[in-house]
């Protein structure tokens, strides 16, 4: 099994204007709650692949494993200062490079994302250097 063209590293901040992307082993305890309380959030949940409410424990343990994982990646992302999302990248086939994104935003922030998924193109697309993915809801 070849391995992808994309390098993502999981200890680097990526930036993207006035957006920083931290990757989720980066997080402290703090932000995992916070990321976990919008993941449990009706209004993002509803949308997930396990739309089952996560406990702490799980959703710890689920963080910690994505440190040796080369399939998934999830970042936190901040405008400025202020944590408005998640974005998560998933590979679906390497040999393809194809990969698969979502996108969740603080529940106390909806509407106010446009400016979020420009710079997760930018990220994905010009950062990165991934060639093709796609996005379901």
């Amino acid at each position: 099994m070849s391995n992808s063209m994309v390098e993502i590293d999981k200890h680097k901040l990526y930036h993207s204007h006035e957006y920083t992307f931290k990757n989720f082993i980066m997080m402290n305890d703090d932000e995992k709650r916070m990321v976990l309380k919008w993941r449990n959030d009706d209004s993002v949940r509803r949308w997930m692949y396990s739309a089952k409410q996560a406990t702490e424990d799980e959703h710890f343990k689920y963080i910690n494993s994505l440190e040796s994982r080369n399939d998934r990646w999830y970042w936190i992302v901040y405008k400025k200062d202020l944590p408005v999302g998640v974005l998560v990248l998933a590979l679906q086939d390497r040999d393809k490079e194809l990969y698969e994104h979502g996108i969740y935003m603080n529940p106390e922030l909806y509407g106010e994302g446009f400016g979020l998924f420009k710079e997760i193109n930018n990220l994905l697309f010009y950062v990165l250097g991934i060639k093709q993915i796609y996005g379901s809801a």
